[in-house]
C-alpha cells in the first residue's frame, strides 16, 4: 500500500534525524571530557594517554555524526523519490518528537475485531467483493442465454398527402385520334377521344383540413407480431459461456478466501509484532536508565581520578548504544501500532 510505504519512509526520516541528534550529543560530551582531561593533564593530575584516548574517541564520534547525517539525507532522498518529487527542489519536513506521535492503546486493537473491520474497509477486500458481484451477474446473463426468448412487437401507421392545388373543372376542346382502331364491316376506323383541358385552382384551408382528416382515417394501419427464438444451433456456445462464467465465479470465490486469509494472517502477525515491539521499547527504557546511571557514576569516578579513560569511554559507548536501541525500538513500536490502526480503517496519521 502506498500510504504504508510513505509512512515507513517518513518514520525512517524521523529516526535518522534522532540518531543524528544523539550522535551529536555524544560527540559534544566527548569534547567536554577531552577539554576537562587536557586541563588535568596540564596540571599533572592525569597522564597524556588519557587525553590521547579521548581524542581518538572524539574522532570516532565525529565519524558517527557524519554517517548519521548522511543516513538522514539519504532517507529524505528516498522519501522524495517515493513521492516523485524533484530531487533538487527544497523539501521541508515537519519533524515532531516521536513521543508526540499519537498511538491507540494496544488493548483497543484486538486482532479479531480488527479483522472483522478490515473485511469491509480494506481496498483489496472491497474490490474483490465488487468483482464477485460482477461474476455473479455474468453467470445469470450466461444462463439466460440458454433459454428460449419471446418478443412481442406492434405498430401504428398512417400517411397523408396535402397538395395545395386541386381540379376545379374540365374544358372539352374537341377530339383527337388515339392509337386504337375498331373494325366495322371490314373497315378499320380510328378511335377518337375527347381532347380535354383540366382547370386547377388553389384549395382553401378547410378543404385541406378535411382532406387531412379523411386521409388519416383511410390510411390508418396497425400491426402486431410475436417472435419466439429457440437457441438450438448456438446452444453449444451458450453452454460454453455458462460454464466459463461458473468457473470465473469460483475463481473469484477462491481469490476472496485467499485474500481474506492473508489479511487475517497479516493482522495477527502485526498484533504479535506490536506486542514484541512494545516489550522491546519498555526494556530499552530500562536499559537507557541503567546505562545513564553507569555513565554518570563512571564520569564522576573519572573526574575524581578513580576510573580510567577506557572505563569512561566504555560506559559512554554503552549509553550511546542503549539510546540508539531505544530509539529504534520506539520507532518500530510506533510503526507497528500505526499498522494496526491502518487495518482498523483509520488510515495513517502521524
Amino acid at each position: 500500500d502506498v500510504s504504508l510505504n510513505v509512512a515507513t519512509f517518513y518514520l525512517q526520516v524521523l529516526a535518522t534525524k534522532q540518531q543524528y541528534e544523539i550522535a551529536k550529543v555524544q560527540a559534544d560530551q566527548t569534547k567536554t571530557q577531552l577539554d576537562f582531561t587536557k586541563l588535568r593533564v596540564q596540571v599533572g593530575a592525569l597522564p597524556e594517554l588519557n587525553a590521547a584516548e579521548l581524542e581518538a574517541q572524539l574522532a570516532r564520534d565525529s565519524v558517527t555524526v557524519v554517517n548519521a547525517d548522511a543516513n538522514h539525507q539519504q532517507a529524505i532522498l528516498q522519501l522524495k523519490a517515493l513521492l516523485n518529487l524533484d530531487m533538487a527542489a527544497p523539501f521541508d519536513l515537519d519533524i515532531p518528537p516521536v513521543e508526540r506521535i499519537p498511538v491507540e492503546p494496544l488493548a483497543e486493537l484486538e486482532p479479531a475485531a480488527l479483522y472483522k473491520l478490515a473485511l469491509t474497509t480494506q481496498p483489496l477486500q472491497r474490490v474483490n467483493n465488487l468483482r464477485f458481484k460482477v461474476a455473479e451477474s455474468n453467470l445469470k446473463v450466461a444462463k439466460a442465454a440458454m433459454y428460449p426468448t419471446i418478443s412481442v412487437g406492434g405498430g401504428l401507421s398512417t400517411n397523408f398527402a396535402n397538395p395545395s392545388q386541386t381540379v376545379t373543372g374540365v374544358n372539352v376542346i374537341g377530339v383527337k385520334p388515339t392509337s386504337q382502331f375498331v373494325n366495322v364491316g371490314g373497315t378499320n376506323y380510328v378511335v377518337q377521344a375527347p381532347d380535354v383541358q383540366l382547370i386547377s385552382g388553389k384549395r382553401s384551408f378547410w378543404e385541406m383540413w378535411d382532406s387531412w382528416g379523411n386521409q388519416l382515417d383511410r390510411n390508418f394501419g396497425q400491426n402486431i407480431g410475436v417472435r419466439i427464438s429457440v437457441p438450438i444451433f448456438n446452444n453449444g456456445n451458450a453452454r460454453l459461456g455458462y460454464e466459463r462464467s461458473k468457473l470465473d465465479m469460483k475463481l473469484q470465490e477462491t481469490a476472496i478466501r485467499q485474500a481474506d486469509l492473508t489479511l487475517q494472517q497479516n493482522i495477527y502477525q502485526a498484533y504479535n509484532t506490536a506486542i514484541a515491539a512494545l516489550q522491546r521499547f519498555n526494556a530499552g527504557k530500562k536499559s537507557v536508565e541503567t546505562a545513564q546511571k553507569s555513565y554518570d557514576f563512571a564520569r564522576k569516578r573519572y573526574e575524581s581520578g578513580l576510573a580510567t579513560t577506557l572505563d569512561l569511554i566504555t560506559n559512554q559507548n554503552n549509553l550511546l548504544r542503549a539510546k540508539l536501541d531505544l530509539l529504534n525500538s520506539q520507532f518500530d513500536y510506533v510503526f507497528r501500532m500505526k499498522l494496526l490502526e491502518f487495518y482498523k480503517g483509520q488510515g495513517l496519521k502521524l
